[in-house]
């Protein structure tokens, strides 16, 4: 039942009536895009140390799961339930060595750069704050 790797081969319109069909498939993708772009708006677009102290332990609890299960929590759901995951799919297009068995050492990169990231915003807040209170006095 490669409900996911079968999308590839339609039209818009029969992926937009087996998404909506599905709807296993419509929350899980959901659950992937918030998961994956919320801390990015976020980081990006926020100046405010709690929110982003906020983001990164959000970033640390989701790379810690990720470790304990060896991948992540929705990736093993999606494929007990639907056969496939949508990583997989869209790995297999792309031109990097990518697989079932790195698919969680991938996902743990992609974490560690979040994370980095997010703490460079966090950094760069504060020594903004410390230049701002140096130059003031």
């Amino acid at each position: 039942m490669e409900i996911i790797s079968n999308l590839f081969n339609h039209s818009i319109e029969e992926i937009a009536k087996t998404i909506y069909d599905n709807r296993i498939l419509l929350s899980i993708i959901s659950m992937h895009w918030i998961m994956f772009m919320s801390p990015i708006v976020i980081t990006l677009l926020s100046s405010d140390l709690s929110i982003l102290i906020l983001v990164s332990l959000f970033l640390y609890s989701i790379l810690t799961i990720n470790l304990i299960f060896h991948d992540c929590p929705l990736t093993l759901i999606e494929e007990r339930c639907l056969g496939g995951t949508m990583i997989d799919t869209v790995g297999a297009r792309m031109d990097t060595e990518y697989n079932n068995e790195n698919r969680g050492s991938i996902t743990i990169q992609w974490l560690f750069m979040a994370i980095a990231t997010t703490n460079a915003k966090i950094f760069l807040v504060l020594m903004k704050h410390c230049f701002f209170t140096y130059l003031s006095e």
